[in-house]
C-alpha cells in the first residue's frame, strides 16, 4: 500500500517465474518482488535512504542482481545480488557522488556491468567485475543534458548502448579498446568512430554525416 512501485524493473526467469524490483516511495527504500506459481513474496533490499535509478537483471541461475542509486550516502552507486537467498549489497567506488540513471546487465560468465551518468565530470561510465574487484572507467565524456542511458550485450559481450542527449536519441557501441557513436534524429545520421574508452578525453578520428528521409 501508500506510494509504491516507482522507477520498476521487471525480468521473467528461465522457468517463467517473475522478478520485480521497484522504490517504495512512502519509505524510500528499494523492494524486490519475486512470484513463483501463484504467490508473491515481497521483501525489502534497503531499510533507509533515498533509492532511485535502479536495474535489474538476472543471472544464468535466475538470480536477481541490482544496480542503484543511494542518495543517502558518499558512495552512492550500489550493487545488491542475491545466490542462494542470501543478499550482497557493494558499494562501488565511483569518481563523484552525483550519478543517476544506472543500467545493470549480467553476461554469460555472471559478469555484472554497470552504465550510468556521472554529473561531476558529465560523462557516461562504466563499472564492472570480472574478478573479486570492481573497475570504473569512464566511457566517453559528454553533455550536461544527457539522460536515459541503458545497454545490452552482444555474444563477444560488447557494449551496445543508447541514451539521450540534448534532444537526440544516440546508439554507442564499447569494446575493450574502442567506442562508435551514432546520432539520430528525424533528418540525419551523424557516426563518429575510434574513441578511446580508456581515457577520459574524446579522440576523433573519422566523421560521417548520412542524410535520411523523414518516415
Amino acid at each position: 500500500s501508500g506510494n509504491v512501485g516507482a522507477d520498476s524493473t521487471l525480468k521473467i526467469d528461465s522457468l517463467g517465474n517473475l522478478h520485480i524490483s521497484y522504490v517504495d516511495l512512502s519509505q524510500g527504500i528499494l523492494k524486490y518482488a519475486f512470484k513463483s506459481n501463484t504467490a508473491w513474496t515481497v521483501e525489502s533490499i534497503t531499510s533507509f535512504g533515498t533509492m532511485w535509478a535502479q536495474s535489474l537483471y538476472l543471472d544464468s541461475s535466475n538470480n536477481p542482481h541490482i544496480s542503484y542509486q543511494d542518495s543517502s550516502l558518499t558512495s552512492n552507486l550500489k550493487y545488491a545480488s542475491k545466490n542462494n537467498n542470501v543478499l550482497k549489497i557493494e558499494s562501488i567506488n565511483v569518481f563523484s557522488h552525483s550519478i543517476s540513471d544506472s543500467s545493470l546487465v549480467i553476461d554469460s560468465s555472471d559478469n555484472p556491468y554497470i552504465i550510468y551518468y556521472d554529473h561531476t565530470i558529465k560523462s557516461i561510465s562504466f563499472a564492472t567485475k570480472p574478478n573479486l574487484n570492481w573497475t570504473t572507467l569512464v566511457a566517453f565524456e559528454i553533455g550536461t543534458n544527457t539522460t536515459d542511458p541503458s545497454f545490452l550485450l552482444d555474444t563477444h559481450n560488447d557494449i551496445h548502448m543508447k541514451y539521450r542527449e540534448n534532444g537526440y536519441l544516440k546508439y554507442a557501441t564499447l569494446t575493450p579498446t574502442h567506442i562508435t557513436t551514432t546520432t539520430t534524429t528525424s533528418t540525419s545520421i551523424s557516426t563518429t568512430t575510434e574513441t578511446s574508452i580508456m581515457t577520459s578525453t574524446i579522440i576523433t578520428t573519422t566523421t560521417n554525416r548520412i542524410t535520411t528521409t523523414t518516415a
